[in-house]
């Protein structure tokens, strides 16, 4: 008992004065934000899973809209977040509870994760789902809509890699102008910018080899481009520092970015980025009126 005790004491502590910042204060608070998104009303919401491959993490969930003809021309596709080894489509039911009543088919995407799969898995992945995407559109008679696509953290690094390495692009059956926009929340975007850890060797290896270089959406930024894109940056992420997202911000506007838009969340953290589901929270009104200028 005084041993159960004292670690409660150790965990109490450590959840009242660790700062923001560090990736324990994230990893302090994620079992309470994941349990604010299972309470979230379902409404009905119906998912549909599809598989794209022999593993069991190679699937997707789509979920149709109640109202079909708010957003005719687009779909989304959101790829969850989880540091490239957690997480699942089914935890962010409730972001599509939002697409779901703005009009939007979505589909939640899956794929293998490190440490026994690394980022030339994941880029594979995303190209098999989003071709899978390609097909059930077709089924469900939509496949003039354009893609926006998204992801918050792990997710958005992915969602990122899809659009701007062209090969993975190409590889999939699309062309740049098949996506009508692209948002990322608290995205990894410049790996050299991250803090060295395990999960960033077990992704792409060594800082300075060629698989950590392709593993960041920044070495792709060669030319101009015209996508609407939106970035959201917590300033206080304990897992992905503000400062690599200003750089790869900067790269972008260097080659010439036309339709950046650019929010960081003052005092705020990593899971609030995964946070625009709830319409209360500043990030909610970022996404949503993003999505609505599309």
């Amino acid at each position: 008992m005084i041993y159960i005790g004292s670690f409660i004491i150790l965990v109490f502590l450590l959840y009242a004065f660790v700062p923001k910042g560090f990736v324990l204060y994230e990893g302090m608070r994620f079992p309470a934000w994941s349990f604010k998104m299972k309470q979230y009303p379902s409404n009905g919401l119906e998912p549909d899973k599809h598989v794209y491959g022999y593993h069991e993490r190679q699937y997707l969930i789509h979920y149709r809209p109640k109202n079909e003809g708010v957003n005719k021309g687009q779909v989304v596709v959101y790829i969850h977040g989880g540091g490239w080894q957690f997480g699942n489509p089914e935890m962010f039911r409730p972001n599509a509870q939002v697409l779901n009543a703005m009009g939007y088919h979505s589909f939640f995407l899956s794929h293998r994760r490190i440490p026994k799969h690394n980022i030339l898995s994941m880029k594979s992945d995303v190209a098999k789902g989003m071709e899978k995407v390609r097909e059930i559109m077709r089924g469900e008679g939509i496949a003039q809509k354009q893609v926006i696509l998204g992801g918050v953290s792990s997710g958005a690094n992915l969602a990122a890699l899809f659009y701007f390495d062209r090969t993975i692009l190409q590889s999939a059956g699309y062309r740049s102008e098949h996506i009508a926009g692209l948002f990322l929340m608290a995205p990894p975007l410049n790996l050299q910018g991250m803090w060295p850890s395990p999960t960033l060797r077990w992704l792409a290896g060594k800082r300075s080899g060629d698989l950590f270089r392709m593993a960041s959406p920044i070495n792709y930024l060669n030319e101009k481009e015209e996508i609407p894109t939106l970035i959201v940056a917590p300033e206080k992420d304990g897992m992905v520092p503000l400062k690599s997202t200003r750089v790869f911000i900067e790269k972008a506007e260097e080659v010439g970015f036309e339709n950046l838009e650019f929010h960081v969340l003052e005092s705020m953290t990593h899971m609030d980025a995964a946070s625009w589901c709830f319409a209360d929270h500043p990030s909610h009104k970022i996404v949503v009126k993003w999505l609505k200028g599309l």
